[in-house]
């Protein structure tokens, strides 16, 4: 399992919450800050105390957690889009979800990105539970919109799309109490950083309103081109499959979403159209506006909605007899390239926690009362391994004056080495 340094400060975190009663306001700060700093939300923080306090913040229960969370969502996902799109474009969409590759490597261990993916199609889940007359699954809507925005800056994008929907929203329900109930659904996950705001003198909003006022000196041709490859970046990594064909699959399957919604756009399947739209639309533009590199944990919204481009590009392949061949033989393809991802970056990957574990393990065996120190790859007590010692074996790894000193080598897939060296002070 994958555990490092961002890992163990958000385990630490998340401890002292319950052992030391220090509440944080907000999350780490952003890659996007420039001058006053920008922070991700801390709700993240409180939803992972329904781990810690039932494991001991042991960041194996963080890991199942997450984990549990991204087996929901295949769930979820399959019966999102059942009663719109019929079982087999569900099954399709789901069956790509569930065998991608970075869908299985970002789900099994704690970070606030990775548990975008459930609150993403949780969100879509309940829209579509709402439209179909369930209109208390519009507080649950709210509260994974709010909460998206938490998790990660990318969040803030679901802002305007939930404006845009707002009054297609209440022209479906005008009962106040569940408005009520959604509004205050909404600000739950938002209850820490507006307090952060308010204590601050509005610090981050000014911050933000400062980002994008100011001007691009980047032409728009630049803006476009950035914002179309980081897609098709985006698109291949939770795919697999070539850039050349992803780009048919786009432009085919945004078509006929859109030439529905242009037809339909009034009932339930067609607001739900919208809201993908919406998603693929504004999540074009913050990557072509976002000045620096993109990296795939900036486009977790988007790791349910690719599956559903390439599952209608199947099926409209599988309709007709001469394509049949062709749509089964891009299913099997996307699954068999991402099974081949899954087997070396996954089954033979990063086994940080299980070498950490066998540090810690050794230190406990062979030193009891031992002031003891850690030299992991060249870096004295990382923090990743010090809350690993502390937390589950009850060291404390320390800088000062150690009588022994561990030197580890490791890659933390299959070479480990392990020496010692003794000190004696007077």
């Amino acid at each position: 399992m994958h555990f490092y340094g961002d890992e163990a400060t958000i385990s630490q975190i998340v401890k002292e919450i319950v052992t030391m009663h220090r509440f944080p306001t907000v999350g780490q700060i952003a890659s996007l800050s420039i001058g006053t700093p920008i922070y991700h939300g801390a709700f993240f923080y409180y939803i992972l105390l329904i781990p810690g306090i039932f494991t001991s913040f042991n960041p194996l229960g963080f890991g199942i957690f997450t984990a549990l969370l991204s087996f929901s969502s295949v769930i979820l996902l399959y019966f999102s889009l059942k009663e719109f799109w019929g079982m087999k474009l569900a099954l399709l969409t789901t069956a790509i979800y569930a065998f991608s590759a970075n869908v299985n490597f970002y789900g099994r261990w704690e970070w606030n990105p990775n548990i975008i993916p459930f609150f993403f199609i949780l969100a879509l889940f309940s829209l579509e539970r709402f439209l179909h007359s369930k209109r208390y699954f519009l507080p649950v809507f709210f509260f994974s919109i709010a909460t998206l925005t938490q998790l990660h800056l990318t969040g803030y994008l679901f802002l305007p799309i939930l404006v845009v929907l707002l009054p297609i929203l209440y022209k479906r329900c005008k009962d106040w109490k569940v408005w009520g109930i959604s509004i205050i659904a909404f600000f739950i996950p938002w209850s820490m950083t507006i307090y952060h705001e308010f204590k601050t003198g509005f610090s981050m909003t000014k911050a933000l309103l400062h980002f994008f006022l100011t001007p691009s000196h980047t032409s728009l041709i630049d803006h476009f081109v950035k914002g179309y490859t980081t897609m098709m970046f985006l698109f291949q990594q939770v795919i697999g499959i070539d850039q050349s064909i992803l780009i048919l699959i786009t432009l085919a399957s945004i078509f006929l979403l859109m030439k529905y919604w242009l037809k339909d756009r009034n009932n339930e399947k067609g607001i739900m159209v919208l809201f993908i739209l919406l998603v693929f639309l504004f999540s074009f533009i913050a990557y072509a506006f976002y000045p620096d590199i993109v990296y795939i944990h900036y486009g977790e919204q988007l790791f349910a909605l690719f599956p559903f481009l390439v599952a209608i590009f199947i099926s409209l392949l599988i309709q007709k007899k001469e394509l049949l061949i062709a749509g089964i033989f891009l299913f099997l393809s996307v699954i068999y390239l991402n099974w081949l991802s899954y087997s070396k970056y996954i089954i033979q990957g990063d086994k940080s926690y299980y070498f950490e574990n066998k540090i810690c393990n050794t230190i406990k065996n062979e030193n009891s009362n031992a002031v003891v120190a850690v030299d992991l790859n060249g870096v004295e007590n990382p923090n990743f391994l010090s809350y690993v010692c502390d937390n589950e074996y009850g060291i404390s790894l320390s800088s000062i004056q150690p009588e022994i000193i561990y030197h580890v080598s490791t890659d933390y897939i299959s070479t480990y080495h392990l020496s010692r060296e003794y000190r004696f002070f007077h």
